[in-house]
């Protein structure tokens, strides 16, 4: 996957499930994530220890990415915005502190 920045919004590439281009932004809560998936496909946050990515594939599913170092260590596919908030209640945390 690479990401090409554009002023705020980042256009994501070769991402699993999507043909073509997501546009993105970054949000810093599970609240924040929620609402900007309503205008954006893909929406990322990032700690010391790991970042986040929550996206809608071409079939309308959510997918959510944990990663450590561009691998990633956590995915789901959730049907729902309520199961999207339980992952990210689990794994926000997790990007802030240490993972083994």
């Amino acid at each position: 996957m690479t990401m090409k920045k554009k002023a705020y919004e980042h256009q994501y590439q070769a991402v699993p499930g999507v043909k073509g281009t997501l546009t993105g932004i970054m949000a810093s809560s599970v609240n924040g994530i929620l609402t900007a998936l309503k205008t954006y496909r893909a929406v990322s946050d990032a700690g010391d220890h790991g970042s986040i990515m929550v996206y809608r594939d071409d079939e309308g599913r959510y997918r959510c990415l944990f990663m450590v170092w561009g691998s990633t260590r956590e995915q789901k596919i959730c049907q729902t915005q309520r199961e999207v908030r339980e992952w990210l209640k689990k794994w926000m945390p997790a990007q802030r502190q240490q993972v083994a």
